[in-house]
């Protein structure tokens, strides 16, 4: 024993990293039991479980666990104390040793289906392992019996006639987990579409689900992503199609088959997409309803059946779970750095940024993505073609800036910001968006990554406010407006009362909201005051307290990684919204040019407005003039796209209005004073030197408005338009280091050197204004 104790002891955490479902098993009510004479062989299986093999318990194993670790946890925590109380002349008081164990439960998951031994020969996270138990009314039975005394050959104990007694990694074995985070990344989702395409070809929707179903049962982790595709692409070809898998879906398991499926994020997330496509007519609906613990909303009456809140109107009582993690495999130097979704592990880097936490830049290259699926892109109806080439092109030269497609951050004051323009949380105007134009377009993918967490959208005006129409309570009941005041506050997304079609929809302002079993969904407020920490936001995120800082978590984040991996329409959602933002520009413009007088400073110049007054004879060249000189330029002023009109300008403005966008109206102002000011000074130079006195402010202002606008046209010229980017660039707000410098190298490439970035200076090359 004292051998056995250490070869124990020289096991990993990470080995051991096993959950057990649907109790901990070292909780009161283990009993030892009696199996049932004869095998259930409709099962499938041998399992001594009989008519009730469905009321087993199940080993739930996380991220590089090993059978021999799993046979560790249930010594540990069943058999060893079940056999202590055993008298001493009991036939089970005999411990088995682990290893004898480890090939016993491996056994275990030996199944029959159609007529062929079907064995696990993958040990992947996360899968449902059947563990020699059964629910009674007295408790949890354990079948010591089918492991240490029925004779080689049971389902139970290997035969050593076909299994070697040293053999562990044989075809009744399991081998080791292979730890996703040394692996390639979910899969990308084109390999994944032509996997169910495959799959799919020729067979009817039962036929699919079938083949799917026990896969499920097995792994919901690895398979889930495979049944919504199938659903999906079975609905493309055919409602009614889609309706049918989910029902054959359903059927396939027993009640208590759905139950354990649900308890899982993999197979809760299935199951929700199912539901979704059953009435209460449907036989299927009530097993469903009752697997994911659905709130009743109309009791059953007579003949009438129940029916139930949708699980985005109240949240189940049911939390899904994930498989488990050692604390080695989250925590690195201190910081918690590793979470997982959908049973794939995710690490994180650590920022110290003003509130730490874990961050990643991502893998998925935008410029690569964009030039395999750009073309493929719902654009907007009616989008010309050059004006969605010129934005994407400056959308993917930009990226790397701020993050990959499936960039992740958990820090700083946003809460959490994703994607490849950082699209943050803390405001209803960015990261919701972003999720309300997906969820439009893929409300399946949209409620396997988020809303199956409780995370609920709902579109608001500007302060806000929710339509009093929306089925939602509000966190201030007052913060209510009528449904037409949403709607004009939101003109991309509304047409006429109605919403926009999917690829029409592009939200100015979506508030969030949080589903929650015992009412009406809250909505979370975006945060108002000073300290980000008193929000609901900070809360719902995850994030923690620390003095007068936040901890970002992983949590989060592994969510968003693996939607923003595995999600095609979440990544076209991505290019569309972030090409969308030159539409918000203009947008912003119109507010802007109500009043350039104020606006809030870059962090560069914190001088408040003062429009100065030229010595040209009064002449202004500032705000309250709007963007123009007083006698030089057209009364109306020049616009925002007459100001970046190449490449390189109109990336600058991009830059800038993702990070702060309510900043860029001050940036823009200030540039134009500072750059009229040095045409001014010029135009004054030039002529004192050609006549040798000081010009008069008339003949100044004459020969600026010929140096500042191409001949007798309003249109202003390249040399004023390329100082003005260079005075632009260096009041935007951010210091330019890191990738900026890639992307934007220093003035003299603005001024007209050598560029090979992608993004030229010169004026015209970018057409996606309007």
């Amino acid at each position: 024993m004292r051998v056995e104790a250490e070869r124990l002891a020289k096991l990993s955490e990470a080995e051991r990293n096993v959950r057990f479902w649907p109790v901990e098993l070292d909780e009161p009510g283990l009993v030892l039991g009696l199996p049932p004479a004869t095998p259930n062989p409709s099962q499938g299986s041998g399992l001594p479980f009989g008519a009730a093999a469905e009321t087993r318990a199940y080993a739930l194993v996380g991220p590089q666990a090993t059978m021999t670790g799993l046979a560790e946890r249930f010594l540990e925590t069943v058999i060893v104390p079940l056999t202590a109380k055993l008298p001493a002349d009991s036939p089970f008081k005999a411990v088995p040793d682990r290893s004898s164990l480890a090939r016993a439960l491996a056994q275990v998951c030996a199944t029959t289906v159609s007529a062929q031994e079907r064995y696990v020969l993958e040990w992947r996270t996360g899968t449902l392992f059947p563990l020699p138990m059964q629910r009674s009314a007295t408790g949890w039975l354990v079948f010591l019996d089918k492991i240490q005394q029925v004779p080689a050959g049971n389902l139970l104990v290997p035969d050593p006639t076909t299994v070697p007694a040293g053999d562990l990694v044989g075809p009744t074995a399991i081998t080791p987990v292979r730890d996703p985070e040394r692996e390639a990344q979910p899969e990308p989702p084109s390999a994944l579409t032509a996997q169910v395409t495959a799959l799919i070809g020729g067979k009817t929707p039962e036929q699919v689900a079938t083949a799917l179903a026990h896969d499920l049962l097995d792994n919901p982790y690895a398979t889930c992503l495979r049944v919504v595709e199938a659903l999906i692409q079975l609905e493309a070809h055919a409602a009614a199609d889609g309706k049918k898998f989910a029902a054959a879906m359903v059927a396939a398991m027993l009640p208590p088959q759905l139950s354990a499926l649900a308890a899982t994020t993999g197979g809760n997330a299935v199951l929700r997409r199912c539901w979704a496509r059953l009435t209460s007519a449907d036989p299927m609906f009530e097993p469903a309803s009752q697997a994911l613990d659905l709130v009743v909303r109309t009791p059953a009456q007579g003949t009438t059946r129940r029916e139930y809140f949708t699980p985005q109107q109240r949240r189940p009582a049911v939390v899904p779970i994930e498989p488990p993690l050692t604390k080695d495999q989250t925590t690195v130097n201190g910081h918690v750095v590793g979470g997982i979704a959908l049973g794939r592990r995710q690490t994180y880097g650590w920022t110290d940024a003003f509130w730490p936490g874990p961050f990643a830049p991502g893998v998925v290259a935008v410029r690569v993505f964009d030039t395999a699926h750009g073309a493929g892109v719902p654009w907007p109806t009616g989008a010309r073609p050059d004006l969605i080439a010129a934005r994407r092109h400056v959308v993917a030269t930009i990226g790397p800036i701020e993050g990959q497609i499936d960039a992740v951050r958990l820090a700083d004051t946003a809460l959490l910001s994703i994607g490849t323009q950082q699209w943050s949380f803390h405001v209803d105007n960015e990261g919701t968006v972003l999720l309300e134009h997906f969820r439009r377009r893929a409300p399946d993918h949209y409620d396997v990554f988020f809303g199956m967490y409780g995370l609920g959208l709902a579109v608001c005006d500007a302060t806000g406010r929710i339509s009093a129409d929306e089925p939602v309570v509000s966190s201030q009941p007052d913060r209510e407006v009528p449904a037409d005041a949403v709607r004009a506050a939101n003109p991309h997304a509304f047409t006429a009362g109605a919403a926009n079609a999917a690829r029409d929809y592009y939200p100015t302002f979506v508030t969030m909201v949080q589903a929650r079993p015992g009412g009406d969904p809250l909505v979370l407020d975006a945060p108002t005051g000073k300290d980000r920490r008193d929000t609901p936001r900070f809360d719902f995120f995850g994030w923690a307290r620390s003095g007068s800082k936040g901890i970002g978590s992983p949590v989060w984040a592994a969510r968003c990684t693996i939607a923003l991996q595995s999600s095609q329409a979440l990544q076209e959602s991505e290019l569309a919204v972030a090409a969308f933002r030159f539409t918000r520009v203009l947008d912003d413009e119109r507010v802007w040019a109500a009043d350039w007088t104020t606006g809030t400073p870059t962090v560069k110049d914190r001088k408040p407005f003062k429009p100065p007054v030229s010595g040209l004879g009064g002449a202004r060249r500032a705000a309250e003039n709007g963007l123009r000189v007083a006698g030089g330029c057209p009364e109306a002023g020049h616009t925002v796209s007459q100001l970046f009109p190449s490449q390189y300008g109109a990336a600058l403005l991009l830059d800038a209005h993702i990070n702060a966008p309510n900043h860029q109206k001050a940036a823009i102002m200030r540039a134009w004073q500072r750059t009229v000011d040095a045409f001014l000074a010029e135009a004054t130079a030039q002529l004192t030197a050609e006549t040798g006195q000081a010009p008069t402010a008339d003949q100044t202002l004459s020969r600026a408005g010929t140096l500042i606008h191409v001949g007798a046209t309003e249109q202003l010229s390249e040399p004023f338009l390329r100082r003005f980017a260079v005075s632009y660039a260096s009041l935007r707000g951010y210091t330019e280091s890191g990738s900026r410098t890639v992307v934007f190298p220093d003035r003299s490439f603005a001024l007209g050197f050598e560029h090979d970035l992608h993004l030229s200076p010169l004026t015209g090359t970018f057409t996606g204004w309007v």
